[in-house]
């Protein structure tokens, strides 16, 4: 035990290769501290993978769907002729329905908000991009607070409900002071003219 050396030294594991290289540190990467402010370029990265993924993870979901529909649906020699036209004619109204509603609940929102009716194609573009399945006064309101249009006030102080704020004269009036004088000298003496009590 005491001819033993003790070697404070990096551990590395050696690496087969051709020559003699000298290992190289490991760089450990710093991670931010709790609470420290994260560039906006990288959470503006981060936000469009984000949106990339999911854009395509919809776009799988609809061809697994539309796969599903195939696989299920009754071949076209089991179904009649006149079955087609009727399956054709609701598919083509229940498109007209959709549009119909959407155009109403369109004109609503450009009620409430005025702006959407000057950006309509940039609206619909952002709508069918970002969140094809969602309803139309959600998008309206993420497109809104994305391009900065619909800022919310933010919540501080609360204002004040109680009235005017009158400030309440300190003191005694002229006749408590003569009350006083007249019933209690004593105190009258001690409190008015000893400690100096302002008449108001």
């Amino acid at each position: 035990m005491e001819n033993e050396k003790v070697i404070n030294e990096e551990l590395t594991t050696p690496q087969p290769s051709e020559g003699t290289q000298e290992a190289t540190p490991v760089e450990e990467s710093v991670a931010p501290e709790p609470g420290s402010k994260t560039d906006s370029a990288l959470l503006l990265k981060s936000l469009k993978e984000e949106r990339e993924k999911r854009r395509i993870l919809e776009q799988e979901k609809q061809e697994l769907e539309l796969r599903l529909e195939e696989s299920s649906a009754l071949s076209d020699e089991d179904i009649s002729d006149e079955a087609k036209v009727l399956k054709k004619e609701i598919s083509t109204l229940k498109g007209e329905v959709t549009s119909i509603r959407e155009e109403k609940e369109f004109d609503r929102l450009c009620v409430l908000y005025p702006i959407l009716k000057d950006k309509v194609e940039e609206f619909n573009e952002y709508r069918q991009s970002e969140h094809p399945k969602a309803k139309i006064g959600s998008v309206a309101k993420l497109y809104l607070a994305d391009n900065g249009f619909f800022d919310a006030p933010r919540p501080g102080l609360e204002k004040s409900t109680g009235g005017d704020k009158t400030v309440t004269k300190t003191g005694m009036s002229f006749a408590d002071a003569e009350v006083l004088r007249k019933t209690d000298w004593r105190r009258y003496q001690k409190e008015v003219i000893g400690t100096g009590i302002k008449l108001v």
